[in-house]
């Protein structure tokens, strides 16, 4: 695991990004869903726009960790490395892992959601209804309606949209970020180094003794 002097700073920072996009995201489902409680009225434009807001939390809090891991390994290493090259790589991995990682969360968010909701129905209702019933006796019954849409947020809250998975999240992507920071940085000294390597240069002793560093450390 890599050394992260400040990563209780930085889990509570992406903590809190995470958990105004869960509050966000919560009550626009519990609209959508108001009267419908089931996924199948949850348009898919939801579910986009959702991984897109997303991508727009993660990547720039990734791009920052990932140069901040890059950046402590070139403290140690005395060698000249092309900084825009690090920075490039590092918004070229947080985009395309952002991307990722943020449909994997919403695939995982689903999944959750539709748990919570059947969890809500059999603590209100009997077996066997069909939705059309359920949604009925939901509209006949707005004291009822109100019991149970409340039920769903609670549950949606915190299996879901929480602080716990927020928390989790956050320690994670952390390492994660941090970890391919370092790895980013070292592929970048390996190729200064590499064509000094098995020669006796005059002209760059400090970058070929620093490879000799480099290979045996990574």
């Amino acid at each position: 695991m890599p050394d992260i002097p400040n990563r209780d700073q930085l889990e509570a920072k992406i903590a809190k990004l995470l958990g105004k996009y869960n509050r966000q995201e919560l009550a626009k489902l519990v609209e959508l869903m108001e009267n419908h409680p089931t996924l199948a009225n949850v348009p898919a434009e939801f579910w986009d726009k959702s991984q897109r807001e997303l991508v727009r939390v993660l990547m720039p809090f990734s791009e920052v960790v990932y140069l901040e891991a890059a950046g402590r390994i070139l403290e140690t290493i005395p060698i000249g490395v092309d900084w825009g090259l690090v920075n490039t790589a590092a918004a070229d991995w947080a985009r395309s892992y952002s991307t990722f990682l943020a449909g994997q969360i919403n695939h995982t968010s689903r999944d959750l959601i539709a748990r919570s909701l059947r969890n809500s129905i059999a603590s209100f209702f009997e077996e066997g209804l069909t939705v059309g019933e359920l949604e009925a006796r939901l509209l006949a019954d707005p004291d009822l309606m109100q019991l149970f849409t409340g039920d769903v947020r609670d549950r949606l809250g915190r299996l879901v949209y929480g602080p716990n998975r927020a928390a989790v999240i956050a320690r994670t992507e952390v390492t994660r970020a941090a970890v391919e920071g370092e790895r980013g940085v070292v592929a970048e000294l390996r190729s200064v180094c590499a064509p000094l390597r098995n020669q006796l240069s005059l002209g760059e002793p400090l970058a070929h003794f620093t490879c000799v560093r480099v290979s045996r450390a990574f």
